[in-house]
């Protein structure tokens, strides 16, 4: 009871400090931390609820871009612990708090892959064209630009709309000559379409860019099986 009568006098920054747990010492009350840095810090932690409570109940002030990124790290890691819904509600906070180039490129990115994971083909479609119209044209997001033109390929060769996956691919291929999952993926697409001779030539290019790659090769071995029998 006294206890509580305590709490009930307490300010908001004695409050958090007294209901902050962690699995460690703190160096500093974390009322005097950054939130977006106290959030990072449950993240690693593993304690998604407290970073969300965090950044959620105490995130004011101007470090917009900031807090953003601890939304987005806060996303992917809840993506990865399979919590899909909790995930996409940071992806879409991370953009509503800021519309750089960056933060809205990782978050269309990261929904798209979200949304292929939930069996949601076209809405994922739709996220990885908005992160590549943002992306594209920004040298330093090139390489991801080209991945997610890859995924976007993967996403519309999944539903078989191959010539509109065809080119995604070649564009991730534009993008990223040395992309071979990109070059393995189009031969799936040409192989699809009964075009071997060019799926052959794709698989080959991937296998040569990446001799480790398993799939890449046993496609190679069922397209060149294919031919002879055609042949």
């Amino acid at each position: 009871m006294l206890d509580d009568a305590k709490l009930l006098r307490m300010t908001p920054e004695q409050l958090l400090d007294a209901t902050m747990t962690f699995p460690g010492q703190w160096l500093r009350p974390p009322s005097e931390l950054p939130v977006d840095a106290l959030a990072e810090t449950f993240i690693e932690a593993g304690h998604y609820d407290d970073a969300a409570y965090l950044l959620t109940r105490f995130a004011t002030g101007g470090r917009a871009a900031s807090l953003a990124e601890a939304h987005n790290k806060l996303g992917q890691a809840l993506a990865d612990s399979g919590d899909l819904d909790a995930a996409a509600s940071h992806f879409e906070t991370a953009m509503q708090l800021d519309n750089s180039v960056e933060t809205v490129f990782l978050a269309q990115d990261s929904l798209g892959v979200l949304r292929m994971m939930q069996g949601r083909p076209d809405d994922a479609r739709a996220h990885f064209i908005a992160a590549i119209e943002v992306g594209k044209g920004h040298d330093d997001l090139k390489p991801r630009v080209a991945q997610a033109s890859l995924k976007l390929g993967k996403a519309l060769s999944a539903q078989d709309r191959l010539a509109e996956a065809a080119t995604a691919l070649r564009d991730a291929i534009e993008l990223d000559p040395t992309l071979a999952e990109a070059y393995n993926e189009l031969g799936i697409v040409m192989a699809k379409t009964g075009r071997l001779d060019e799926a052959i030539t794709h698989f080959r290019k991937a296998v040569e860019l990446d001799p480790d790659n398993g799939n890449a090769q046993d496609n190679l071995n069922k397209a060149l099986g294919m031919l002879g029998a055609g042949g």
